[in-house]
């Protein structure tokens, strides 16, 4: 993750279940790109897809990336839909051993990965 780059992409689509392809795809892909190691990018897809499928419903999930060196962080929301508290309990149990960190928000979920050995 340390290529030197600062930058910022997003990514929006509608917020159906046949959609969510689109958000893991484009995250695992930058990841990649950036240099992660392919375990912390098949957790990474998985968290994304946990948030993905928590902010289902009407609207459109909007995933803003944003990385530096030695730092991936990503904001999922959905302004139409709010997590349920005991869907918000057991999405963070299950981001616990996926990400280095997390935080649920009544509309979204921010994740942060970082450097290996971080």
């Amino acid at each position: 993750m340390d290529d030197g780059t600062t930058d910022t992409m997003r990514v929006r689509f509608p917020a159906n279940p046949d959609y969510g392809r689109i958000g893991r795809v484009a995250v695992a892909g930058l990841a990649l790109r950036l240099g992660v190691d392919v375990q912390r990018v098949e957790n990474l897809r998985l968290a994304v897809d946990a948030a993905v499928a928590a902010l289902q419903g009407p609207g459109d999930i909007q995933i803003d990336i944003h990385w530096s060196p030695g730092e991936l962080h990503l904001e999922i929301d959905n302004e139409a839909v709010s997590i349920d508290p005991v869907a918000g309990a057991t999405l963070s149990q299950s981001l616990d051993d996926l990400v280095d960190q997390h935080e649920l928000t009544a509309l979204g979920v921010a994740l942060r990965l970082e450097s290996a050995g971080s």
